[in-house]
C-alpha cells in the first residue's frame, strides 16, 4: 500500500496494518488444507465481507456504527468503495482459484506481510520517493517478499526474484482504472502470482 496518507496518523496506520498482517491466516491455514477446502472456508468469507461493506454504504445507521468504530482506521474513498478488508478476500479467493498452491501463499504473503512493512518504514523513514511510495518503503517490501518467495519457491529462484520485484513495482505505482484506485489488495497478489506462476515448473 502507498506509505503515505494525509488522512491518518502514524498510530492509526499501525493499528491498520497490524489488523491487515492478521490476513496472514489464510496463508497459513491453505498450508495445511487443499485447495478445494480453502476455497469453501474463503469465498463464504469474501461474499460476507462484500455484502456488509455494500450494507454499510447504503444503510444509513450501519454506516454510522461503521464510522465510530472503525473511521479513523479507513481511508477516504474507502467510504464510497469496498474496503481493503473485502479486497483482501477476495484476494485471497482469486489466488486460491487461480495459482498452483506455493505461488498463492507467496502471493497471498506478500499481500498481508510485504504491503505492511513497506507502508510502515516507508512512513517511518521516508526519504526519497519514486512513483507513489517511498524507496525505503518499496525495500522493505522487496526484501520481505524474497525471504517469504524464496524458501516458498525452493529449486526456482527466477520465478521467486521475478515475482518479489513485480510486486514491489506495482505496489509503488498509482494504478487507476478513470476515477477509480485499483486497491493493491488485489494488484500486488495478483500481479507477483502471475508472474511467479508463470515462471514456475512444479
Amino acid at each position: 500500500m502507498c506509505d503515505t496518507s494525509p488522512t491518518s496518523t502514524y498510530r492509526d496506520e499501525v493499528i491498520r496494518k497490524t489488523i491487515h498482517v492478521a490476513s496472514v491466516l489464510c496463508p497459513l491455514i491453505y498450508a495445511f488444507i487443499d485447495r478445494e477446502l480453502m476455497l469453501w472456508l474463503a469465498t463464504p468469507l469474501a461474499l460476507a465481507f462484500i455484502a456488509a461493506d455494500i450494507l454499510r454504504q447504503v444503510h444509513p445507521s450501519l454506516r454510522g456504527f461503521y464510522d465510530r468504530r472503525f473511521g479513523q482506521l479507513m481511508r477516504r474513498d474507502e467510504n464510497q468503495r469496498l474496503c481493503g478488508a473485502s479486497h483482501v478476500m477476495i484476494a485471497v479467493v482469486l489466488c486460491v482459484w487461480l495459482f498452483p498452491k506455493q505461488v498463492a501463499i507467496a502471493a497471498m504473503l506478500f499481500m498481508s506481510v510485504s504491503d505492511a512493512l513497506a507502508s510502515l518504514v516507508g512512513q517511518w523513514v521516508g526519504g526519497p520517493r519514486w512513483f507513489n511510495a517511498s524507496l525505503s518503503g518499496s525495500s522493505a517490501f522487496l526484501l520481505s517478499a524474497l525471504l517469504i518467495a524464496l524458501p516458498l519457491l525452493w529449486g526456482h529462484p527466477l520465478a521467486a526474484v521475478c515475482g518479489a520485484l513485480t510486486a514491489t513495482v506495482v505496489e509503488a505505482l498509482p494504478l487507476r482504472v478513470g476515477q477509480a484506485r485499483i486497491d493493491d489488495n488485489i494488484s500486488v497478489p495478483l500481479s507477483g502470482g502471475l508472474v511467479m506462476w508463470l515462471l514456475y515448473t512444479p
